[in-house]
């Protein structure tokens, strides 16, 4: 079994040709700006959908209905998935002491203070 080393940096982690082909789409003119816009707008609609739902009746948007909801709410399964870590740039959920997200390689010694 291979065991992940977790002290490493998203760049020690990165393989040199991804690196190189980062770099190549980075020094494109616009693209790191353009991008960056996409991603903006993109974050701004989840953050959207996100109050949305907080909204509204989460028993309508669940498809196996009232009965595993009311069991997820009991069973305090909503109210862990609300209070997960999770990643400042992408979201994606950590466990308490990572170093690094498994998603987008952001550094997140500072969210595990």
């Amino acid at each position: 079994m291979i065991v992940p080393n977790v002290d490493m940096t998203a760049q020690e982690f990165t393989h040199p040709e991804d690196a190189a082909a980062l770099s190549a789409l980075e020094s494109i003119p616009l693209l790191p700006a353009l991008t960056k816009k996409f991603m903006d707008i993109g974050a701004e609609q989840m953050i959207f959908i996100k109050e949305i739902m907080e909204r509204e009746d989460m028993k309508g948007l669940i498809k196996e209905g009232a009965k595993q909801f009311k069991e997820a709410q009991r069973s305090g399964g909503i109210t862990a998935v609300k209070s997960m870590n999770r990643c400042p740039n992408c979201g994606t959920p950590f466990e308490k002491g990572a170093r690094s997200c498994s998603e987008c390689g952001c550094d997140l010694t500072k969210q595990n203070k």
